[in-house]
């Protein structure tokens, strides 16, 4: 049975940045200088980012679908290890990866 996300990617950030951490958004946005880090969360969504932080996610309705999305509990398998494994067994692809 799939389970839904609940922000994990949120909860993971929040566990990891409980003492001091260059990953940080909050500690390195303060830095005073053009070296400061950009920080690059790949493709997640935080909460925070409904509350207007990012204008381009940030508007009417995106708190409620960004919630719904957190909630939602019937996503499909993202890789299909049986398909992967057809594909690359016909000699046609010599590589593949999956993150």
């Amino acid at each position: 049975k799939n389970s839904p996300t609940n922000w994990m990617a949120h909860r993971a950030y929040e566990a990891r940045v409980k003492t001091p951490s260059e990953f940080d958004y909050r500690l390195t946005s303060a830095l005073k200088s053009d070296a400061r880090p950009t920080l690059f969360f790949g493709e997640m969504v935080f909460p925070w980012m409904a509350d207007g932080d990012f204008a381009e996610v940030s508007g009417v309705g995106m708190r409620s679908l960004a919630q719904s999305l957190a909630e939602k509990d019937d996503w499909g398998p993202l890789y299909d290890k049986n398909h992967m494994r057809r594909v690359l067994d016909d000699g046609s692809i010599s590589r593949a990866a999956a993150a």
